[in-house]
């Protein structure tokens, strides 16, 4: 009932490694695969749909076509899981140096993040050139997917459905509210700014 063949392996001193699902060619290979049938996997935890997500991100792995599959006929289930802990995922997955797979699985994203279906590559590809801060990288995506008259407000309703924190939530906010206006034509005032 391990998620992934790279975290089924195990060591003791008398048979040393133990690798039964071939998780050391995985790991080499740089491939995330599911342990037996994904679907059955992904049953047992919706969870591990956005960790296979966040590993790809994170460690720059490809997934398994069948993992792949499974994690787009099996995103709904997500809807289960506590909006937390996919908010974990979620973050680790965007602070990650390969946030493109947001595009890649922004079918899996939207739902539980309204609009993402709109994510862009071209702005994946901004977020992972960004400085590696929370709501500088949040705000990019979320300018992105709500750039309209009622931006500020639906960024906001968009990261408290992802029970992000109030710290992060004002710095976000107070970003598109800068983002939104022109900046000053002085330079005490860019500076105040």
């Amino acid at each position: 009932r391990r998620d992934f063949t790279v975290n089924a392996m195990a060591y003791n001193k008398e048979d040393g490694l133990v690798d039964i699902y071939n998780g050391q060619d995985d790991l080499k290979n740089m491939v995330i695969r599911c342990v037996g049938n994904p679907n059955e996997r992904f049953l047992e935890d919706a969870l591990r749909i956005m960790r296979a997500i966040r590993f790809s991100a994170v460690l720059g792995f490809n997934i398994d076509e069948k993992t792949k599959d499974a994690i787009c006929s099996e995103k709904d289930r997500i809807k289960n899981i506590a909006t937390e802990r996919i908010n974990v995922e979620f973050i680790k997955t965007i602070m990650s140096d390969n946030p493109i797979v947001l595009y890649e699985y922004r079918a899996v994203i939207n739902v539980f993040l309204k609009n993402a279906l709109f994510v862009d590559k071209k702005v994946c590809q901004v977020i992972s050139e960004l400085n590696k801060d929370k709501a500088i990288r949040l705000f990019a995506l979320m300018w992105s997917l709500y750039k309209d008259e009622k931006s500020i407000d639906n960024i906001k309703s968009a990261l408290v459905g992802l029970k992000c924190d109030n710290k992060t939530i004002k710095h976000v906010l107070d970003i598109a509210n800068i983002y939104k206006k022109d900046l000053p034509e002085n330079l005490t005032d860019c500076r105040k700014l």
